[in-house]
């Protein structure tokens, strides 16, 4: 995120020194507008919109257009990124994942403590999102609690079992860092032991092949999917 971030204010200062040397007001104004929408001013996640944005920016370059599009399955040989047969070389493939996260028991804090509590909850744990992911990757507020993270793996050689194990364990480390997070509202309210749910879907393009298994919007249906199974695995625990 904070590479594309970075992209945006070098693109945003060059429009800015272009409008104004054609005395284009109208068009500063429309500029800067879109500029303060670009982040989610709660969070500093990247907005809904901004998000997809990025994934323009971003991904389309590196692996080509057919990262939104949805396109067919690639040859069985590749279908799990194994070797199917003696002496093939398992084949260098980009891959990605896209994370659901969701606040457990967010409305509780919300009525229990008000919405300015719950403002700060969701800002803290936005925080911790922010600082545990790489540049490359995106992060941002869907909607309410709601946070999706774009991971990209380029030219990856890995099976994607260790790929969804290293994103996992990364995850994990961030929730067990918002889980020892501490919140004193006011003197008499006090919260501890923040938790959310999530869900992962990881899907790849065989280079050779040239197709990625799902689009993006696939993906993020799939990750809300394991999202939800997660939280009810959460208040069944409870």
């Amino acid at each position: 995120m904070h590479r594309y971030v970075d992209a945006e204010n070098e693109e945003l200062l060059a429009s800015v020194e272009e409008l104004f040397a054609a005395g284009d007001l109208p068009g500063l104004k429309r500029l800067f507008k879109e500029s303060r929408d670009s982040l989610d001013p709660l969070t500093q996640l990247l907005s809904r919109k901004s998000f997809g944005r990025a994934l323009e920016r971003e991904a389309r370059p590196i692996w080509g257009r057919e990262l939104i599009p949805p396109h067919d399955k690639p040859p069985a040989r590749y279908a799990h990124g194994k070797e199917t047969g003696a002496g093939q070389v398992i084949p260098k493939r980009h891959v990605f994942a896209t994370v659901v996260v969701d606040l457990d028991r967010f409305k509780e804090i919300n009525d229990n403590f008000g919405h300015l509590a719950g403002d700060k909850v969701l800002a803290a744990v936005a925080k911790e999102f922010r600082d545990g992911i790489r540049d490359d990757d995106l992060v941002g507020r869907f909607g309410g609690d709601e946070i999706v993270i774009f991971i990209p793996f380029s030219d990856c050689s890995e099976p994607l079992i260790r790929v969804r194990r290293r994103i996992r364990a990364r995850i994990l480390k961030i929730r067990r860092t918002i889980e020892g997070l501490a919140f004193q509202f006011d003197a008499s309210h006090h919260l501890s032991g923040v938790t959310f749910s999530w869900g992962m879907a990881v899907v790849e393009k065989v280079t050779s092949y040239g197709g990625f298994k799902q689009s993006f919007e696939q993906s993020l249906e799939d990750a809300d999917k394991k999202m939800y199974k997660d939280k009810g695995r959460s208040e069944r625990r409870k």
